[in-house]
């Protein structure tokens, strides 16, 4: 089997893609708008995502914010 730079290329961009398709359902499972963060906290504990770098898994969760959470943040 000749494994070529292309072919390399591809491999990552599809497992690229499917990371991100996973995060934005786990985005949805997690959105927070500001209000009920004790809530929100519980269900953060509880969210793990099996072989996703830590970097992503705070990616997903800073695009999970909205409104006052997001404001909070920034």
């Amino acid at each position: 089997m000749v494994v070529t730079t292309r072919s390399i290329m591809e491999n990552r961009v599809d497992s690229l893609e499917q990371r991100m398709s996973h995060m934005e359902t786990t985005v949805e499972q997690i959105l927070f708008k500001g209000e009920d963060a004790y809530g929100w906290l519980v269900r953060i504990e509880r969210y793990r995502l099996n072989g996703v770098h830590t970097q992503d898994k705070v990616d997903a969760v800073i695009l999970a914010m909205e409104d006052k959470a997001l404001n909070w943040f920034q």
